[in-house]
């Protein structure tokens, strides 16, 4: 017989593995150096993306989102940013993404 932990069952022979808490926040996309940055706590989406040496002249400022750890996406101008997300404290594991502009062309080939 097992021993129960929660819900679950453990059976002799069963192994655990608890994944080591990253101490890394990622910044990709339109940044100069997309880079994983040890984290430092108490530091915000901006000093992350000053360190990976800022935007590209490409990257859409406007539409930077962070990804947490946990899977939850927290977009630019979010109630959970008060529309400034540049402030936002980031935790171990977050990626900072900076997506690329998107240039609309007219149907007459202007931009």
């Amino acid at each position: 017989m097992g021993k129960h932990i929660g819900r679950y069952e453990l059976r002799t022979g069963d192994t655990l593995s608890i994944p080591k808490r990253p101490n890394f926040v990622m910044v990709s996309g339109q940044v100069y150096n997309p880079t994983a940055i040890s984290y430092v706590p108490g530091r915000d989406v901006g000093w992350y993306l000053k360190k990976a040496g800022g935007t590209t002249p490409s990257g859409n400022k406007k539409d930077i989102y962070v990804l947490r750890a946990d899977g939850s996406i927290v977009p630019h101008g979010s109630i959970w940013t008060g529309n400034n997300l540049m402030n936002l404290r980031l935790r171990p594991g977050d990626s900072v993404f900076v997506p690329e502009k998107i240039i609309a062309v007219h149907k007459s080939g202007k931009i």
